[in-house]
């Protein structure tokens, strides 16, 4: 996984694949020594992305998939579904998910403190 970044940024760069390794193995081990020394601030990283990002997440792309995206574009991706079907998807698309979401969202931040 490291040769794949490394690549990157060898390209964006204009770096040496050498400097580039050398770069991205120094700042994962520094990510590593501060995790084992400050063992806490994993437990934070977790709360503030599986409890606040993803649900932050999940209202973005319902509030995209059911006021931005073009109702056109959306009827075309899902031409399996029948006309029923797709209007009760968008329903639930577009004010139902975000405010159970959200409910998630206010949820989990609250169980927290």
């Amino acid at each position: 996984m490291l040769m794949l970044a490394a690549v990157v940024v060898e390209e964006q760069l204009k770096l040496p694949r050498q400097t580039a390794v050398l770069a991205l193995g120094t700042i994962a081990w520094i990510v590593g020594a501060i995790s084992v020394f400050f063992p806490h601030l994993n437990e934070e990283i977790d709360f503030f992305s599986g409890q606040v990002m993803m649900p932050i997440g999940g209202i973005l792309i319902a509030v995209f998939a059911g006021w931005v995206a073009p109702r056109e574009t959306m009827r075309a991706e899902l031409s399996g579904l029948n006309d029923t079907l797709f209007n009760a998807w968008r329903f639930i698309v577009r004010y139902m998910a975000p405010l159970l979401v959200g409910g998630v969202l206010i949820l989990g931040v609250s169980a927290r403190f």
